[in-house]
């Protein structure tokens, strides 16, 4: 679970036993943390435990699948090979809607953005570790950075080390000054190195 707590955004498909012999938490225990702490996650469980079912209702855990390990060795194969398809086309449909969102997490919550009403991503002086984003219904501040997420979203360029901005919410870009005009009028720098490629994703979104 610290692997997992540390990768928010990470993608998985779990399979866990209701009862986890020699552990401290059990099955249940570790898919509720899962759910807190993973956007995205697929969980069956494989077990002896029928009558516990319910359990995984009531703390609205929400798995892909209970599998029942008394149907045999094929039936369970069978099982979990349909559960591995049916995730891997869960997590490409996932993938696909998650280009048309921007997410966050703060605490053990995630939020999400529409892409069209966000406008651009910027680090906050003297508060190093946080960064601000910035979309039409206001200002968001919550712990990251803009490396990570210039990596994750491929749509946003990132005109400066201070900011991460979203070409298709571009107004205008003064070339002289090297500043990139907003559709809500705010202004972020460009970098000189980055000067030639700014004006490449101009030219690329106003197609």
């Amino acid at each position: 679970m610290n692997e997992v707590a540390a990768h928010p955004d990470f993608r998985g498909l779990f399979f866990l036993d209701i009862e986890l012999k020699a552990a401290k938490k059990d099955g249940l225990q570790v898919a509720t943390e899962i759910r807190e702490q993973l956007g995205f996650a697929e969980i069956v469980f494989v077990t002896t435990h029928s009558e516990m079912a319910f359990l995984t209702f009531e703390r609205k855990v929400e798995p892909l699948d209970f599998v029942l390990k008394d149907n045999g060795r094929e039936a369970v194969a069978k099982n979990l090979r349909d559960d591995i398809g049916v995730a891997l086309r869960r997590y490409q449909t996932h993938l696909l809607t998650s280009e048309q969102h921007f997410s966050y997490q703060i605490g053990s919550r995630i939020y999400e953005i529409p892409m069209t009403s966000l406008l651009y991503v910027a680090t906050i002086p003297g508060h190093p570790g946080k960064i601000e984003v910035h979309h039409d219904q206001g200002i968001v501040e919550y712990p990251g950075n803009l490396n990570a997420l210039e990596t994750k979203y491929h749509n946003l360029f990132r005109c400066h080390k201070s900011f991460l901005i979203n070409p298709a919410r571009i107004q205008n870009y003064d070339v002289k000054s090297r500043l990139v005009t907003m559709q809500d009028g705010s202004r972020c720098e460009v970098s000189f190195r980055k000067e030639s490629r700014m004006r490449k994703v101009i030219l690329q979104t106003a197609r």
